[in-house]
């Protein structure tokens, strides 16, 4: 009876395993015939990725920028915010779950997808019986997000006002 159970289990665990395997070849495959399709109806053009690899500083550069910019900037927003409502995680914890949040929010349509599956981690991880705080940290990351965007817009106006000012 054990051995039954015990074979079962393992042939269980098998078919997750090969089903995890091809559904990630069917994304992988998918995400492919978009690049070529995008590719050969001259939608996508790798030439222009040429100065990156030819000029390396330019690419570590941009890796930097997006890295520490977007990452640990914004991880660190969220963790103060998290912070200031008495959810307490690990600031490493909450760099993980802002690179989740970064890419449901690229890949899912309406660019709140990300947010809302951070706010369930953090409350899952924080034992939070009620959901109001973690929300609370979203809306407000989502609108310093946007006062750092109007004022680097603004920022980029002021210093370029002759360029405005010139073109109808």
């Amino acid at each position: 009876f054990w051995l039954f159970l015990l074979a079962g289990d393992r042939l269980s665990r098998a078919k997750k395993i090969v089903r995890s395997v091809l559904v990630n070849m069917a994304k992988l495959s998918f995400s492919g015939l978009l690049v070529y399709w995008m590719f050969a109806a001259g939608k996508l053009d790798f030439r222009q990725l040429t100065i990156v690899w030819q000029r390396k500083d330019i690419l570590l550069s941009v890796v930097c920028l997006w890295f520490f910019g977007v990452v640990i900037l914004g991880a660190t927003r969220w963790w103060l915010l998290l912070r200031g409502v008495g959810l307490i995680a690990p600031f490493s914890r909450t760099i993980q779950l802002h690179l989740v949040g970064l890419f449901f929010n690229t890949d899912m349509p309406g660019a709140v997808g990300g947010d809302i599956i951070k706010a369930v981690y953090i409350m899952r991880d924080s034992g939070a019986t009620r959901r109001t705080p973690a929300m609370v940290t979203i809306l407000l990351d989502r609108i310093l997000g946007l006062v750092g965007l109007f004022t680097i817009g603004g920022l980029a106006i002021t210093m370029n006002f002759h360029m405005f000012e010139s073109e109808p």
